[in-house]
C-alpha cells in the first residue's frame, strides 16, 4: 500500500512543463519572430535539464520565435557568470540569449534572464516548479503597440490620400491639403506631423508648387537651391575623397638621397602631400555638410499654405462659384493604439 502511495505521489510531482506555458513564456520576448538560445547555468541536475527542455519547448510552441536553440552547442561551466555565457553565445545566429538558473527552496524556482548579444539585460522572469508562469503584460502591450501604431499611421495615410484623390477629381482647379499628426494621448506630446498639398489628383512638391501658384521667381529659386545643394554635396564629397586619398598615398614618401651620417633623408622622390590632402579633405567635408544643411525650399510651411490659399481664392473668383470648402466638411481619419509608456492617437485630416 505504501509503495502504491509513493508511486502515485511521484507520478503527481509537478513538472516544469506546467510552469512554462507557451503564450505566457513568449510574453517576455521584446520582439516578434525572435531567434533565441536557452543556456542553463550553474550545477547540472535532472531538474535543471527538465526546466531547460520545458522552456525551449514553450518558446518553440509560442509562434513568436523563428529559431530556439538549447545549450548543447556551448561549453558551459558550472561557475560561468551570466556575462561569460552571453559572450559564448554571441557568435551564434540568435537575437536573444536566455540564461536559466534554478534556486532551491520548498519549491524549486527557475529564474530566466533575457539578454541581447551586447550583454544588456532586457527582462527577467521567475516561476515555481509546477505553477503556471505569470504573463508579462507590459511587454505584450509594447510589441502590440508598436505594430498597431504603425498600422494606424499607414491606414490613416491610405484613407486620407484616397479621400484627397476623390475630392481633387471633383475640384481639379484648386489646391487641396492632406494633413495629420501622431500624438501620445498620455502626455499630449506631438510625436510627428505631416501636411501634403495635392493638385489635379497629383501630389504637389518642389518647384512645381511655385509653378502652379504662379510664382516663377520662387520656382527658379527652388531649382537654384537644389542645384547648389547637389553641387556642394557632390563636389564636397569628391574633394574630401581626393584629399584623403592624396594624404594617404604620400604618407610615407620614398627617399631619393639618404644621409647615412645623420640617418636622415635629404631628398624625397615625391613631395609629401599629407598636409594639403588633409586641408582639402576638411574643405570637402565642409562643403558636403553645407550642402546637406541648406534648405531647398525658399519658404516655410506657413508661407506656402498662404500662397495656396491665395491661389484658391483666385480660382473661386474666376469660377464665380461658391467655394467647395464652404459646402464640404473636412474628412477625418482617427486611429488609436497602445504604446510604451501610454497610448498613441493618429489623426489625419483632409480639407
Amino acid at each position: 500500500m505504501w509503495v502504491l502511495t509513493l508511486c502515485a505521489l511521484l507520478g503527481a510531482a509537478p513538472d516544469w512543463s506546467n510552469t512554462f506555458e507557451a503564450s505566457a513564456t513568449a510574453s517576455y520576448l521584446d520582439r516578434p519572430n525572435a531567434s533565441v538560445i536557452v543556456v542553463s547555468a550553474g550545477p547540472r541536475s535532472e531538474s535543471q535539464a527538465a526546466a531547460e527542455r520545458a522552456l525551449v519547448s514553450a518558446l518553440r510552441a509560442s509562434g513568436q520565435t523563428r529559431l530556439v536553440m538549447a545549450s548543447e552547442s556551448l561549453a558551459v561551466l558550472p561557475d560561468d557568470a551570466d556575462d561569460a555565457l552571453v559572450k559564448k553565445a554571441a557568435p551564434l545566429p540568435v537575437d536573444v540569449i536566455v540564461v536559466l538558473r534554478l534556486f532551491p527552496g520548498a519549491t524549486e524556482t527557475a529564474v530566466a534572464t533575457f539578454y541581447d548579444k551586447a550583454g544588456v539585460a532586457l527582462t527577467a522572469m521567475s516561476g515555481l516548479r509546477g505553477q503556471v508562469l505569470a504573463r508579462n503584460e507590459g511587454s505584450s502591450r509594447q510589441i502590440a503597440g508598436r505594430t498597431a501604431v504603425a498600422e494606424t499611421i499607414k491606414a490613416a495615410d491610405r484613407q486620407g490620400t484616397q479621400a484627397k484623390v476623390d475630392r481633387a477629381m471633383n475640384d481639379s482647379g484648386k489646391i487641396e491639403f492632406s494633413a495629420g499628426a501622431l500624438v501620445n494621448v498620455r502626455n499630449g506630446q506631438v510625436m510627428s506631423t505631416w501636411i501634403v498639398p495635392w493638385y489635379q489628383n497629383k501630389r504637389l512638391d518642389g518647384a512645381r508648387f511655385y509653378d502652379v501658384v504662379g510664382r516663377a521667381d520662387l520656382a527658379k529659386s527652388y531649382r537654384g537651391r537644389v542645384g547648389l545643394k547637389v553641387g556642394l554635396m557632390v563636389g564636397g564629397g569628391v574633394v574630401a575623397a581626393a584629399g584623403g586619398l592624396m594624404a594617404l598615398l604620400t604618407l610615407s614618401p620614398q627617399c631619393a638621397v639618404y644621409n647615412a651620417a645623420s640617418y636622415s633623408c635629404l631628398q624625397y622622390r615625391s613631395p609629401s602631400l599629407v598636409v594639403p590632402g588633409l586641408i582639402g579633405m576638411a574643405i570637402g567635408l565642409a562643403g558636403l555638410l553645407t550642402g546637406a544643411i541648406i534648405p531647398a525650399d525658399p519658404l516655410g510651411p506657413q508661407a506656402r499654405f498662404e500662397l495656396a490659399e491665395e491661389f484658391n481664392r483666385k480660382v473661386d473668383a474666376r469660377k464665380s462659384t461658391v467655394s467647395s470648402r464652404k459646402t464640404e466638411s473636412p474628412q477625418v481619419v482617427f486611429g488609436f493604439a497602445p504604446m510604451p509608456g501610454g497610448a498613441a492617437a493618429s489623426l489625419a485630416v483632409t480639407f
